[in-house]
């Protein structure tokens, strides 16, 4: 599959791809006119007009298809230059209709034995070829016929170039909001980090001061660990569940060093751990909870983490001073409903909700 959308891409960035294309879809159009030539009932079937009119089919399409597509449409009807664009509208008939009539006349009068069966078969069409050559082109644009011939010819290749264009468009769209998200993520990395790292060097100090330096030791070895998952793995789209269960055990410790009184409880059941979702998707709200609970008796932070059968739910809550407001809105939070929109769209959802002194996050999303 990437494989395609490779070669899809070159078309855009390369010249030599897109020539290519673009030749083989020309020639699949004249030996399908060939073709059609060949099995109907074409009053010159047989003669070398069976080829030549496929040539003058392809010679007629192609000028109109390149001049409209690529010219016309682009630097006047699509930049709403309505007068300069009726007007060349206008020209590309006249001149798309005097090709066609200039390949028709040549085919007919230069070539002897074409020219004898058209006039045996339809000494109607033969004649009016013999006309003077400006009534025919005058005949052929005001009546209309020619016009509309031209919109059947041209249906099938606008058709694929606007469904490209709007294909490209679209992608484009996809990326740059991608993009936009991947640099929100980015930033939210780099706010958290700084922090969080004051944070727990300053634990780190103290458990150093207080001569625990066991406990000292095991701290930097998580911190270290905690650091190299945040700039070295969560470049990747997905990563898997033990992985991400591991960061928030190892956050949790981090962050424990800091609290006297309140407690943590982290569940996990899961009949797989390789289960793949974003990076640091959780890590949001188990942060919100973490910088809003009270540091008292009695008070919690309960994480739960269930995944089974392809589906991932998360409830995280904790305590609060009710006596506060809490930013349920913040930065981290917003990136994170955004990730889930991007990631799984209407597939996931969460909530978050403050009752009494309690704040409750829960989360649901689909996971491979």
């Amino acid at each position: 599959m990437k494989r395609r959308s490779d070669l899809f891409a070159l078309t855009y960035t390369d010249n030599r791809y897109r020539i290519v294309l673009h030749l083989f879809f020309w020639l699949v159009m004249f030996l399908g006119y060939y073709y059609f030539n060949t099995i109907s009932f074409n009053p010159v079937r047989g003669t070398p007009a069976t080829y030549l009119l496929a040539v003058q089919n392809i010679a007629t399409t192609c000028f109109a298809f390149y001049s409209l597509m690529y010219f016309i449409w682009p630097r006047f009807l699509a930049k709403k230059k309505w007068l300069q664009g009726t007007l060349l509208l206008f020209i590309w008939i006249i001149a798309s209709a005097t090709i066609n009539s200039l390949a028709d006349w040549l085919i007919f009068n230069r070539c002897e034995s074409c020219g004898q069966q058209l006039a045996t078969y339809s000494p109607d069409y033969y004649n009016f070829l013999q006309r003077n050559f400006l009534d025919i082109v005058f005949v052929r644009v005001i009546t209309g016929g020619f016009a509309y011939m031209l919109l059947v010819q041209l249906s099938l290749p606008a058709a694929i170039k606007i469904s490209r264009s709007y294909f490209r468009q679209t992608v484009q769209q996809l990326q740059l909001a991608k993009d936009n998200l991947q640099l929100e993520f980015n930033f939210l990395k780099s706010q958290v980090n700084p922090h969080f790292l004051f944070n727990t060097l300053n634990n780190i100090y103290s458990l150093v001061v207080a001569e625990r330096n066991s406990q000292a030791a095991a701290t930097i070895s998580r911190l270290s660990g905690f650091m190299r998952y945040t700039l070295y793995e969560t470049g990747d789209d997905k990563i898997s569940l033990e992985k991400e269960i591991q960061l928030l055990k190892d956050y949790i410790e981090l962050e424990k060093l800091r609290l006297n009184a309140a407690t943590v409880v982290f569940n996990v059941e899961a009949d797989r751990d390789d289960y793949l979702l974003p990076p640091l998707l959780l890590m949001p709200a188990l942060e919100n909870a973490f910088k809003y609970t009270v540091d008292k008796e009695g008070s919690q932070i309960i994480v739960d983490i269930k995944a089974f059968g392809g589906m991932l739910k998360v409830s995280i809550q904790n305590n609060f001073d009710a006596a506060k407001t809490i930013n349920g809105g913040g930065i981290g939070l917003q990136n994170l409903q955004r990730r889930l929109q991007h990631s799984y769209g209407n597939a996931a959802s969460y909530s978050a909700s403050a009752a009494n002194d309690v704040y409750l996050f829960r989360l649901s999303c689909t996971i491979e």
